[in-house]
């Protein structure tokens, strides 16, 4: 039965819509727009094998036409996907239906050819985008590439903040928009002859150029080491290529080895008694030197009894002093090290470490700190602040060209030939227990070094607490009686 459409010219045949010009015409685009919901589920003959299902379309109140070409394969009947009407254009539609047409005479199965096809187009398109990554990798800076390693592959005490400093003043202003594979060994060699052609004969810069060496051969194997960045590294690791030692100075020591005499620990204390006595007899103190502030001479007598870091001792807390089991506890977060190879660490304080603490708690008896901030007790002193004061008044070993606005510049605490720090405080006190006979390995552990062989971490797991404990209280007996420099008190100030 044949039948007109009441809303078009189009023919209706056993819910076979034909084109209103027969059944071997194929649809006009006018036609096809003709065809409403109300032929939901109808069937669209279009000629050649290209076939139609009418959807009505809820949302829209419209319809979709999904065609598929028929053919047959291999004994089988089966369907090729030509697109879908109006998303698809009619024409795009047909074109479709040609090619598979096509694959058929050339004997391919079209469903075949374009699963094939996709395939193909996915890989084409996934190298594209691989390309495009690397177009957008390969022209990295180094900037990028220090601002990955801080957030990903590094991890130092305050926030990096050392580092970033160091980066920030020798290398970024040269490398920062640099691309990556463009660095090389011959870059890198001019950078540290920059640094080392802008020192003194005081400050000839031999650790800044060891210290930045040091840590740029890490970023640069870090980033041998990671894929994202690996692939930029076109010539190797280029500081693996530089000859630092070609850029220091023949007589430099790689480590430092400054240890404080008796006779220079004598001499400082001399030193700052003498501020003390001198500000205790002025007219007017208001324009009178300020001594050594209590805080840090007691910072220096307790890092040269505990051989303990100068930042560990600045956030010591009152909450970490046990005075009744003399003890001085560091948490793992106050230790320096990388994590995993880094633990808490207890000292058990001698008399005179122990008497050091107490002149602290009665001089700032209600802050949580040991060392507060003066400007903000609930805070803990800036961590760099008594290493900078220590240095100002050393000033001739010092580079300064001209006085820093509000900080001091003589040599008050200057002893002996060469400028001192807290660290080599701990440098003498370690010697001073040599001296005592007591065995290296005891030393070692009163100074929280790593245990470097894993085997004996793993099986050797005994404490040495008393043997510790006993090294302390005979380094705190030795600086007690050896070198602290008896004057008494009326001699000093009447």
């Amino acid at each position: 039965m044949t039948a007109k459409s009441k809303s078009s010219k189009l023919i209706i045949k056993q819910k076979t819509i034909y084109s209103g010009r027969g059944e071997n015409y194929v649809f006009t685009v006018k036609e096809l727009q003709s065809i409403g919901v109300e032929y939901n589920g109808y069937h669209i003959h279009d000629t050649d094998g290209l076939f139609g299902t009418v959807r009505a379309l809820k949302r829209t109140n419209g319809v979709s036409i999904s065609f598929k070409y028929a053919y047959g394969w291999e004994n089988k009947n089966e369907w090729f996907p030509c697109g879908t009407y109006p998303k698809d254009d009619i024409a795009r539609i047909r074109q479709e239906r040609d090619w598979a047409k096509e694959q058929l005479r050339n004997g391919i199965n079209p469903r075949e050819a374009k699963k094939s096809n996709r395939i193909k187009q996915a890989l084409e398109n996934q190298q594209l985008i691989e390309k495009a990554k690397h177009d957008v990798l390969k022209d990295r800076t180094f900037s990028d590439l220090f601002q990955n390693w801080l957030e990903y592959g590094l991890m130092r005490q305050h926030d990096n903040q050392e580092i970033t400093a160091s980066f920030n003043r020798h290398l970024i202003p040269k490398l920062g928009n640099k691309p990556i594979r463009l660095i090389t060994m011959e870059i890198l060699t001019d950078i540290f002859k920059h640094i080392k052609n802008g020192g003194t004969k005081k400050y000839p810069r031999n650790r800044t150029i060891v210290k930045l060496y040091s840590e740029l051969h890490q970023l640069f194997t870090w980033a041998q080491n990671n894929p994202t960045w690996s692939s930029l590294l076109i010539n190797g690791i280029p500081t693996a290529q530089l000859n630092i030692q070609k850029l220091l100075d023949t007589n430099y020591e790689t480590h430092r080895t400054r240890v404080l005499t008796i006779a220079e620990l004598h001499q400082l204390q001399k030193n700052i008694n003498a501020e003390k006595k001198a500000y205790a007899h002025a007219t007017n103190k208001r324009i009178a030197l300020q001594p050594l502030n209590e805080h840090i001479q007691c910072a220096i007598w307790i890092a040269l009894s505990t051989m303990c870091r100068i930042g560990e001792l600045m956030l010591a807390r009152w909450e970490h002093i046990d005075f009744n089991k003399k003890t001085w506890f560091i948490p793992i977060e106050n230790v320096k090290g990388v994590n995993g190879k880094k633990s808490a660490h207890t000292v058990y304080l001698s008399e005179f470490s122990l008497a050091q603490f107490q002149t602290l708690k009665n001089l700032q008896p209600k802050s949580d700190w040991c060392f507060p901030s003066q400007k903000q007790p609930e805070k803990h002193v800036c961590l760099k602040s008594y290493s900078k004061i220590i240095g100002d008044r050393q000033i001739d070993f010092k580079e300064r060209n001209k006085k820093a606005t509000n900080r001091r510049h003589d040599n008050s605490l200057a002893v002996g030939n060469d400028k001192w720090t807290f660290h080599d405080l701990r440098r003498t006190g370690s010697t001073f227990m040599q001296k005592l006979d007591i065995p290296p390995h005891i030393i070692n552990l009163c100074q929280n070094h790593e245990i470097r062989n894993a085997i004996d971490k793993s099986y050797q797991q005994y404490s040495y607490e008393t043997e510790m404990a006993e090294a302390w209280q005979k380094l705190g007996n030795f600086i007690d009686k050896e070198v602290i420099f008896r004057e008494s008190f009326l001699a000093q100030y009447f």
